[in-house]
């Protein structure tokens, strides 16, 4: 079940990717926010392995040149990709799982959240980081539309 569900999810995201990636003209900034998207966005659809985290170095770039516009989004921008270059790692993984060992799942829904949030952390926030940086990518590269006076004033 959960893989058909990746998948669609995943899917879901690529489609507005690729709108915004085909409607906008190649800039640096843009390649950045694409390839950042885009870098957690395929995880997603493989299952990450550890050495993945070399691949959300990617987003390094991106989150710079949203710090350095000193957007409100540059904090999430740097928690976010932290949290999932961090949490990719070889070393945060297996200690994470030698925490974790011991636990067991709560019966229920909430109890199935809470397990898949405190022993697999890394899908959520991979999810979180193709959401943001497509969010961002989107806003910048696909234009607003018109208001209707100014189209007629036209």
């Amino acid at each position: 079940m959960l893989v058909p569900a990746a998948l669609l999810i995943s899917a879901a995201l690529l489609v507005p990717w690729a709108i915004a990636t085909l409607r906008s003209r190649v800039s640096p900034a843009r390649a950045w926010l694409a390839l950042a998207a885009i870098s957690a966005l395929t995880m997603l659809v493989t299952y990450h392995r550890q050495h993945d985290a070399k691949l959300l170095l990617l987003t390094i770039p991106a989150c710079a040149m949203l710090w350095a516009e000193g957007d409100p989004k540059s904090w999430f921008a740097l928690l976010a990709s932290t949290a999932g270059i961090v949490f990719t790692g070889d070393i945060p993984s297996t200690g994470l799982a030698i925490l974790t060992g011991h636990l067991s799942v709560e019966p229920g829904l909430i109890g199935h959240l809470k397990a898949a949030l405190l022993l697999r952390p890394a899908p959520i926030i991979l999810l979180v980081i193709a959401v943001f940086y497509l969010w961002v990518y989107w806003q910048r590269t696909v234009p607003d539309p018109k208001p209707a006076s100014v189209i007629e004033r036209v």
